[in-house]
């Protein structure tokens, strides 16, 4: 004759072994494969950099060491509307135009990452898009890109590899809509790290980033201990239940049984964070825009929206609101002579025309009539050369 307690050690053996085996699982489904240092990277690339002295403007870029840590030295220089400067991991490191690197089945990339000044960088992946892409000219490549803060310190970035905004620049310079933000992991070109005019002006900054590694999952070996583990429990249900029926014939049911209860949590991966971005990217110059409307809009709690853009940025809704209307305000000064300041204020959503002079002279320490005057005619001088 079994023991009345057999059914509850049986229970306790599985409930051990479902925990234990969740946890072996999930060790053996997460992948870690290291870029950096160099020497352990399973993926080749070579380390190269680009600046905007190719486009006549006077940034530069110093690489200092790509072997176990990507160190270098940096200086933005606003010569140019859109000064820039890119560290490249680039994968083509055969130069040939097959040179891709598949990395769809990893789930993101995490760095360790330390600056000299606090400043915002990029995250950049670029891939194969078919209808623009010219293998032999890197700039054709599509272009996601991922903002951060980088901060005096080393910090952990993590990036979803699967959920990078592709930024509006580079969709309008090639005519494509903004809603296309789709693109290739498994024809990869390269990673970059880029800074431009968001950051410190004409100040020689260094950046280290270091612990480069792509993470995946399989999740074969995550479905595979889900099977076992339904398994174990049906057949321990079935058992029970027979024991049950069988007490209920011979009519010496206990005065109460206790049956285990399957609970099942379905976790919630909230996406608030690439929703809000995406959203005041594309709405920025709504003169209505307000924290109450996104909020109202995307669903998302009025304080979480400004927890978002303050882990992201550093920035409130209404600063990171400012800082997009300004930067299109001035690239639109900059690159137009006959443009009218009232008619750019309104058109990138200031309805107070005072305001926005204020506003943009605080960002650029100059007013917009002369910002406006100072990079035409250095555009124009530049042309002259």
């Amino acid at each position: 004759m079994r023991s009345p307690h057999t059914k509850t050690i049986v229970f306790v053996i599985l409930i051990s072994s479902s925990i234990v085996g969740a946890g072996l699982s999930f060790w053996l489904a997460t992948t870690q494969h290291s870029l950096l240092p160099a020497p352990r990277s399973q993926h080749q690339w070579v380390a190269r950099t680009i600046s905007d002295s190719e486009m006549g403007g006077a940034s530069h870029i110093a690489l200092k060491d790509s072997d176990y840590a990507l160190d270098f030295d940096y200086q933005i220089t606003p010569q140019l509307a859109y000064p820039y400067v890119i560290s490249v991991l680039d994968f083509d490191h055969k130069e040939q135009a097959s040179s891709y690197v598949d990395l769809s089945h990893y789930q993101t990339v995490s760095f360790d990452i330390k600056c000299q000044h606090t400043n915002m960088l990029s995250f950049n992946v670029a891939t194969f898009d078919a209808t623009v892409t010219k293998p032999s000219e890197f700039p054709t490549f599509k272009i996601v890109s991922h903002l951060f803060n980088c901060e005096n310190k080393w910090q952990t970035i993590e990036v979803d590899l699967h959920h990078i905004p592709a930024p509006r620049w580079w969709l309008e310079s090639f005519n494509m809509p903004l809603s296309d933000q789709s693109y290739n992991l498994k024809k990869t070109r390269a990673l970059t790290f880029g800074a431009s005019r968001h950051g410190p002006m004409n100040l020689v900054t260094n950046v280290k980033v270091s612990q480069l590694q792509l993470n995946g999952f399989k999740w074969p070996v995550i479905y595979a201990y889900i099977v076992i583990l339904v398994v174990g429990w049906l057949v321990y249900a079935v058992w029970a239940v027979h024991g049950f029926i069988r007490r209920i014939r011979q009519n010496t049911l206990p005065s109460h049984v206790g049956l285990p209860q399957a609970v099942e949590l379905l976790p919630y991966r909230a996406k608030e964070k690439q929703q809000l971005i995406t959203f005041l990217d594309a709405q920025y110059r709504n003169g209505e825009l307000s924290l109450a409307y996104t909020a109202s809009t995307l669903g998302i709690n009025r304080n979480k929206v400004n927890d978002i853009l303050k882990q992201e940025f550093g920035q409130t809704f209404s600063s990171y609101l400012n800082r997009l209307r300004l930067d299109e305000a001035a690239r639109l000064l900059s690159s137009n002579d006959n443009v009218n300041i009232s008619e750019v204020a309104l058109y990138v959503g200031y309805k107070n025309v005072s305001y926005f002079n204020r506003l943009f002279k605080e960002t650029y320490q100059c007013t917009p009539k002369v910002y406006k005057t100072k990079h035409i005619k250095a555009q124009s001088t530049i042309s002259q050369l």
